[in-house]
């Protein structure tokens, strides 16, 4: 079987759905299948590329919005020259999901729409937002054969998918537990660890609340620091905050960092914080299956995807 994945991004390219979206296609490479992933261009990555046995196939992108959507004018005629025998395309990137489940249905193929969350945001994205849920995404859920939800709350939750529940399927994310394991470091005191992008369209992550419970901790634990892993620009709203609170010196910002220093971290560190805020942006949370894996106490606010009934 031939599996097109129209993906909002992929491997060079690093993120809770970028690794999600690669787990499940070295998973159908293991099975047998043939997978082809069509993906927006990355700094350094060749146009065309094998990787773990998939075929990847970037397209040219034309401008990128909020800094994570890529519009990428060639998308829809590059799936239709693509041979396939399902369509598989995630949401919530709008422009990918939504011609790839319309090209999927113009080929006649089966197409599933993997759903991590629900498209959130304030202001002008906010607006926007509205615009699409009650247009073009509503046309994009009932084109799709099946609907693959990642954790067994969010059809329920979700009132975009609550309609469409007799074709949704529970599949929760993996994570390859192979890598992520207990390396017998030994974990440095008083040290919390937090992933996340640094960039304000992330504040649901909930680095700015965690500062400043830092900031009330260290009253009884002087040592306490906060270590912070996540790309973005070294000036950003998080580190300012960190200066207002006069804790700057115990927060250290990592920036990005690769598989294997996260990794290290999620041995190293005392304990792994995901204080996420918003059920509909936070779908899932794979890092803090990462973490525990890696035998980290882990704390997460109580959301959808973190804990369940």
């Amino acid at each position: 079987m031939r599996i097109l994945h129209g993906a909002p991004g992929f491997y060079p390219k690093m993120g809770g759905m970028e690794n999600h979206i690669r787990s499940w296609a070295r998973q159908q490479v293991g099975q047998g299948n043939e997978v082809v992933v069509v993906a927006p261009e990355e700094d350094g990555a060749p146009e065309v590329q094998e990787l773990d046995g998939i075929l990847i196939r970037r397209v040219k992108t034309l401008m990128r919005l909020a800094a994570t959507v890529d519009i990428t004018p060639s998308l829809p005629f590059r799936l239709l020259r693509e041979s396939a025998d399902v369509f598989h395309v995630w949401y919530p990137m709008p422009w990918n999901a939504d011609w790839g489940v319309l090209v999927g249905r113009i080929r006649r193929n089966p197409v599933v729409l993997t759903y991590c969350n629900d498209l959130g945001g304030e202001g002008l994205k906010g607006l926007f937002g509205a615009l699409y849920n009650n247009t073009l995404l509503r046309l994009t859920l009932r084109l799709s054969h099946r609907i693959v939800a990642i954790s067994p709350r969010y059809p329920r939750l979700s009132a975009h998918l609550r309609r469409h529940q007799h074709k949704t399927v529970v599949v929760p994310p993996g994570i390859d537990a192979e890598y992520f394991h207990p390396m017998g470091l030994t974990r440095e005191a008083c040290t919390v660890f937090f992933v996340g992008v640094l960039e304000k369209h992330h504040r649901y992550k909930g680095l700015e609340p965690l500062l400043r419970a830092v900031r009330v901790a260290r009253e009884r634990v002087p040592e306490l620091r906060l270590v912070v892993a996540g790309k973005g620009p070294s000036d950003n709203i998080f580190s300012r905050l960190a200066k207002e609170l006069g804790i700057e010196r115990h927060v250290h910002f990592r920036g990005f960092v690769s598989d294997e220093e996260l990794r290290s971290w999620y041995n190293r560190c005392t304990m792994f914080a995901m204080p996420s805020l918003s059920w509909r942006q936070e779908g899932f949370g794979n890092v803090a299956l990462e973490a525990m894996a890696c035998g980290a106490p882990t704390i997460v606010s109580d959301l959808v995807g973190a804990i369940e009934d």
